[in-house]
């Protein structure tokens, strides 16, 4: 509507509880009472004037879309899926490219709303770095894995509501985003589970179930045939970690030290389900 009324007046429209109204126009808190925006005009001595309505663009529509409840809450789910994906499964890829894509929509669509700033993005890229460093560098649930978290939580609430909010608002978006947490930890969970025994699932997830007999005795002769390969580091391996054999990730174990990602590796021997690895030194390392 490109009608606004001046500084200090207040009008009431129809659509509000009779009592309410009748009790505002008795103590002031309204000026008068308008059925229509003709009445409205009329009040104000503009019943001349011509009223424009204005329809919402594009951009205003698809901003009011991303930061729907559901829609929002629906892209935090499927962004930090993605992140717990890649998490697992080191190396840039589909899951990777998922949360970012997913992510980013909720980020932008917050910020022109005005309600997600720098600050907020600092908050969720720091809990993102604190968690890798609990899976990669100091390995068991700790200190930095709980600030991670915390971090998350925060960043992601405080990108929900601006300032001024009531306390009842501020629970339920965090509600929201503990939710969201939640459902992408246990739809990755099972994903992690199951998505290794599709057609495509072993390219994008390392199957990590028992592929010897169940007591787990020999060698099953898939994973004999990894028997003397030579392959590279991806993540540390402390002692276990993933390695890169033939164009494959496969999970390995190092036989006791301490093994750098884009180390040179061989596989040293098979146990059950368990693929031994050692650094693969050139000659001139030896001598």
């Amino acid at each position: 509507m490109g009608l606004r009324p001046g500084p200090g007046l207040s009008i009431s429209l129809p659509a509000q509880r009779g009592a309410t109204l009748e009790e505002a126009l008795k103590h002031k808190v309204v000026d008068f009472r308008a059925q229509t925006i003709e009445s409205v005009l009329e009040q104000l001595d503009l019943a001349g004037a011509e009223a424009r309505r204005v329809s919402p663009n594009w951009a205003e529509d698809l901003v009011r879309f991303l930061t729907n409840p559901i829609v929002s809450s629906l892209l935090m789910t499927v962004g930090m899926l993605g992140i717990f994906l890649e998490i697992r499964t080191p190396g840039f890829g589909v899951p990777g490219g998922l949360g970012i894509g997913s992510l980013a929509p909720f980020f932008w669509g917050h910020w022109l709303v005005q309600l997600a700033g720098w600050e907020e993005l600092l908050l969720v890229g720091s809990g993102l770095v604190l968690l890798v460093l609990e899976v990669f560098v100091i390995p068991g649930f700790g200190v930095a894995g709980a600030l991670g978290i915390a971090a998350l939580l925060g960043g992601l609430s405080l990108s929900l509501f601006g300032a001024g909010a009531s306390w009842e608002f501020i629970l339920k978006a965090a509600g929201r985003v503990v939710f969201s947490l939640l459902l992408a930890l246990v739809a990755s969970l099972a994903l992690l589970r199951f998505l290794p025994r599709l057609p495509f699932g072993r390219r994008l997830i390392l199957e990590t179930g028992l592929l010897a007999g169940a007591g787990g005795g020999s060698a099953a002769e898939s994973d004999s045939n990894w028997l003397g390969k030579n392959g590279t580091a991806v993540s540390p391996l402390r002692p276990a970690g993933i390695a890169e054999i033939e164009g494959g990730r496969v999970d390995v174990v190092s036989d006791g030290e301490l093994i750098e990602p884009g180390a040179p590796v061989v596989v040293t021997r098979v146990d059950g389900n368990r693929i031994v690895v050692r650094r693969h030194r050139l000659p001139a390392e030896r001598g």
